[in-house]
């Protein structure tokens, strides 16, 4: 006989802004307040028990407007158009709700979910040269898809472990050993990942001896375990190099496991496997770095690692205490927090958190510790920080630039601002 269920009642978290969730019948219901991507935790009870949690993806997609760019890339990622009014070269791909980090590049959600792209595409086979000549790259804008899926975001990380050991210290000479490499994250399907690990450069110098030589390893891509269908977030920003051995970190389950692409020394091959498992859910991750100290280098963590669902950085209340977070954007030593009435704070290494002003922020981006991009729900994109030949002066404080364009979302790489306006 089939079970005779007499009670029923659903739950679901994480909802977005604007989306209502009936319990009785596990319904959606609504229209969410922002175009993005949402995973939302559902679970049923009966008086049978419990089910165990299935994720529910929602894809708001958002009005598409043009895509422009302007900067040292522009013109050829335009492919030789024309500039606008404001300086800004259109983009010759259908219209976009949303733009990503691409390295290299930029990445752009069109409707119907198609990803395009300039920058990095795949690894070549170099076994010569520097190890960027590993990376092939797309100058004009192509589609990515994988396995005939949207690709949803893209992630390729510049990693490197080095070592050395002092031989004498009258004359003072060393042995070193630099591995370089990349990997390469691709978000589709909405919580699918394809992982790839290019060749790995090593360079090894002995300066008693006078050996200076460079090998490659030519190696597969291992998977110690699949993450399957559970990933759940890559890590939040790019930083200029990370530990090689350590790895590139992404969420897993809801959040609630952090796993990681790294290379072997002693296998030669890549990996990805699960790190750890966390006693909180995050809905954040940000990326460690790479940090050269005593002889060798290691992973270094940022400033803060994780905003948890609990909206606490590091799942940790003390580590904020004047008001609820919002949301919050980290870069290595460098960290931005948004409380619920909007006010914006910054901090910098072991500082104290100083509020830069009110703003109703759509996102924030720092390219290096020394820039800072802010935009607004409002269609305001401001900076702070170093000037950037071509796309705006420096700034001291907090300045709004572009101030005849209206703004629905940038990204910013090799020294070319993207943008979405009307």
């Amino acid at each position: 006989m089939p079970p005779n269920i007499t009670r029923v009642r659903w739950s679901a978290g994480e909802l977005p802004w604007g989306i209502d969730f009936n319990e009785n019948t596990g319904t959606f219901s609504g229209t969410p307040d922002e175009p993005g991507e949402y995973v939302v935790p559902v679970q049923v009870q009966t008086n049978y028990g419990i089910s165990p949690v299935e994720n529910v993806n929602i894809i708001v997609e958002g009005v598409s407007y043009p895509v422009y760019a302007i900067g040292a890339n522009a013109l050829t990622w335009s492919n030789g158009a024309s500039p606008d009014a404001q300086g800004f070269y259109p983009i010759s791909i259908p219209p976009a709700y949303k733009l990503l980090e691409h390295s290299g590049g930029f990445g752009a959600k069109a409707n119907g979910g198609a990803y395009y792209f300039c920058g990095v595409k795949e690894f070549k086979n170099s076994q010569s040269g520097e190890i960027s000549s590993v990376l092939s790259s797309a100058s004009t804008p192509e589609r990515m898809t994988v396995n005939g899926e949207n690709v949803d975001e893209v992630r390729v990380v510049s990693m490197k472990d080095y070592t050395y050991t002092v031989r004498s210290t009258n004359p003072y000479k060393i042995d070193d050993w630099n591995y370089q490499g990349y990997c390469m994250l691709i978000r589709y399907g909405y919580n699918k990942l394809r992982a790839l690990g290019s060749n790995v450069r090593l360079h090894y110098n002995y300066e008693i001896s006078g050996v200076s030589k460079t090998e490659w390893d030519i190696s597969g891509f291992q998977a110690g375990q699949a993450i399957g269908n559970s990933l759940y977030k890559l890590a939040e920003a790019y930083t200029p190099l990370t530990h090689l051995v350590s790895g590139a970190y992404m969420l897993g389950n809801r959040g609630s496991e952090l796993w990681r692409v790294y290379y072997s020394k002693n296998d030669h091959v890549w990996y990805l496997a699960k790190k750890e498992t966390l006693d909180f859910n995050a809905i954040k991750l940000f990326q460690p770095y790479e940090q050269e100290k005593n002889g060798s280098c290691s992973a270094h963590k940022p400033l803060f690692s994780y905003l948890s669902e609990n909206r606490y950085l590091d799942n940790d209340p003390a580590n904020f205490t004047i008001g609820t977070i919002k949301d919050a954007w980290v870069y290595m030593t460098k960290a931005y927090v948004q409380t619920e009435n909007n006010s914006v704070y910054e901090k910098q290494g072991t500082g104290s958190w100083n509020n830069i002003g009110y703003f109703d922020v759509k996102k924030i981006l720092m390219p290096s510790t020394a820039i800072l991009f802010l935009l607004t729900k409002d269609g305001r994109l401001f900076h702070k920080g170093s000037g950037i030949s071509g796309i705006t002066d420096a700034h001291t404080s907090i300045t709004q630039i572009f101030t005849d364009c209206n703004i629905h979302d940038f990204t910013y790489d090799s020294k070319t601002l993207t943008v979405i306006k009307e």
